[in-house]
């Protein structure tokens, strides 16, 4: 008698399918952590957009696409996101007003004749 090929092999994990979709919802998860982390550091905030943005439309995808199980992560990166996104206009508004200053201090300095001119450059 010949085993029939159909049936699977004893100890062959029967009934376990990946999620589909499961990879949307990590990506968009993994991209608003570094989107945030990015977000934090002022010079990197190019980077916190980027990455937020990806999170946003991943997210944005995942939740869609998904039934009952992964809402929650597809929620959790479109949050990330959008707070990604936020930290990387707050570190633009921060370097641009940091490099405002510099550029004031320096004409101040600059066209300061004294050393009591200067002096008050440094305090101001």
């Amino acid at each position: 008698m010949s085993k029939s090929s159909s049936s699977p092999p004893p100890g062959d994990y029967q009934g376990f399918y990946p999620q589909l979709g499961s990879g949307l919802q990590v990506t968009a998860i993994v991209a608003g952590i570094f989107g945030v982390i990015f977000g934090l550091i002022p010079i990197t905030f190019f980077l916190a957009w980027a990455f937020g943005a990806v999170a946003l439309v991943v997210g944005i995808m995942a939740y869609r696409r998904a039934k009952r199980v992964g809402v929650k992560q597809g929620r959790a990166g479109i949050v990330m996101g959008a707070i990604a996104i936020v930290l990387g206009i707050v570190g633009v508004v921060i370097v641009s007003d940091a490099f405002e200053d510099l550029d004031d201090d320096l004409t101040c300095i600059e066209e300061a004749d004294t050393p009591a001119e200067i002096e008050a450059c440094n305090e101001s």
